[in-house]
Order: structure tokens, then C-alpha cells, then sequence
């Protein structure tokens, strides 16, 4: 939603259980991410657990990368 002084980037995160303890630390990286491109960008995050399936171990520590190194 554009506006005078940002711009809201609004938006859902599903994430698997396995990184459920990691949602505050993930919505932040997503957040300083946006910025980085555009510096009046402004995410509102509605994140959640993901209900079908799992995640394996080895998907989890690729996710954990991804989002430790920007």
C-alpha cells in the first residue's frame, strides 16, 4: 500500500514447525531484506505453521542459511 512516507509490503509466511522457535528472527531478516531494497518498505508479516506435511532435517538447515546469510 503505497503512502507519503513508506510503503506497506503486506504479506503471509507459512513456515514448518521445525522453525516455529525462528519466527521473530525470520520475519526480522525478511523485514531488513526489504529495506535493503527499498528503504520505505515496510513489511507487515502474518506468519503461521504450516498444518499439512513436515519438514526434514536437511530442508530445515537449508532454511536456516538462507536466512542467516542475506
Amino acid at each position: 500500500m503505497p503512502g507519503t512516507t513508506h510503503t506497506n509490503v503486506i504479506f503471509d509466511l507459512v513456515l514448518p514447525r521445525e522453525l516455529d522457535s525462528r519466527t521473530a528472527e525470520i520475519k526480522h531478516t525478511l523485514q531488513e531484506l526489504a529495506r535493503e531494497k527499498n528503504p520505505l518498505w515496510l513489511c507487515v508479516i502474518t506468519a503461521e505453521n504450516s498444518f499439512t506435511g513436515t519438514f526434514s532435517s536437511e530442508k530445515a538447515r537449508k532454511a536456516e542459511v538462507t536466512v542467516s546469510e542475506p
